[in-house]
């Protein structure tokens, strides 16, 4: 079944298309950056006294994760997919947070199901990067 680009909104997709607009990506290099997590479901960050790093999601991630950036400077997190596929989670790390975020080596990336019940875990390593802005 072939759609006509007007017929799917990829940023908001509804119903049958939801599945469509994550199976169906265009190639890394007609589309390396992905909309923001939070555009398309809830995300939820925390982190322990220990770095240890935990991101909850309650959607689909469009593509399996291989590692997480984590920019100092802007204080953003980044996904990044096996293919290279870049997505940001949509929100700022809060200040309280940042210093053990500096601990952190890597991050468990949390499915819940119904916003209660965690599903897939998997846990990857997360780059530190720091110019120093």
């Amino acid at each position: 079944m072939i759609l006509q680009d007007q017929e799917i909104d990829v940023l908001k997709p509804k119903g049958e298309h939801k599945k469509l607009a994550l199976d169906h990506l265009p190639s890394v290099d007609e589309l390396p950056v992905l909309p923001h997590l939070k555009k398309s479901m809830d995300v939820d960050l925390a982190v322990n006294a220990n770095g240890r790093v935990y991101l909850f999601y309650d959607g689909k991630i469009a593509e399996d994760t291989e590692y997480a950036l984590y920019s100092i400077d802007d204080s953003s997190l980044t996904l990044v997919s096996k293919n290279g596929r870049i997505q940001e989670i949509g929100m700022t790390v809060h200040k309280p947070m940042r210093k053990y975020m500096r601990g952190g080596d890597n991050i468990y990336v949390i499915e819940m199901i119904g916003g209660k019940t965690p599903g897939k875990i998997i846990n990857i390593p997360m780059i530190i990067h720091e110019i120093g802005l």
